[in-house]
């Protein structure tokens, strides 16, 4: 599929409150973009590359502590191998990343009722969420939490080494 897809139709343009305007494109501009986004890559090489583009972009600016541990969390990642015994400290930048973020996405959106404990990372995204979007979207974000309980869990199990479960770190 070539860009002259692009040509078939044009976009319109709506209305979606508080003056925000948002182009709506044909349908030929969403195959495009899909085969652009999902040729010569593998399914985890395209979730990687946008994960990873997410969070190298602007809307991490809001996450300064985050994002910053995020970065050395990554760049240890590239360099040591399995057997380093430094292994754990990318463990512990994650869980320095996922502290920070629940604690600057609960000041972003001006939350204050949350778990005062800055290990409880789980219990202060939810209480930001749930203060948010209230209760309608609740299985949605039971989901969500779910998914993070099990990030959470990783990460902990990577700042220890595997310790908890008796066994060193393989990668």
């Amino acid at each position: 599929m070539t860009s002259d897809c692009l040509s078939g139709g044009v976009p319109s343009v709506t209305e979606r409150g508080r003056g925000a305007w948002f182009f709506v494109p044909t349908s030929e501009a969403r195959e495009f973009y899909r085969s652009v986004k999902t040729e010569g890559s593998t399914p985890i090489a395209r979730v990687e590359t946008e994960v990873l583009q997410f969070l190298s972009s602007s809307a991490m600016a809001a996450y300064p502590r985050a994002f910053e541990a995020w970065r050395r969390a990554e760049s240890l990642y590239w360099q040591l191998d399995a057997a380093d015994p430094r292994l754990s400290e990318i463990g512990h930048q994650c869980r320095e990343a996922i502290q920070a973020f629940a604690e600057e996405l609960a000041k972003q959106h001006s939350v204050t009722d949350i778990d005062p404990d800055p290990t409880k990372t789980i219990n202060r995204v939810t209480a930001v969420l749930r203060a948010r979007t209230g209760d309608t979207v609740a299985e949605f974000l039971d989901a969500l939490i779910d998914y993070w309980r099990k990030l959470n869990n990783l990460v902990q199990r990577q700042e220890h080494s595997g310790q908890k479960e008796g066994r060193a770190h393989r990668s």
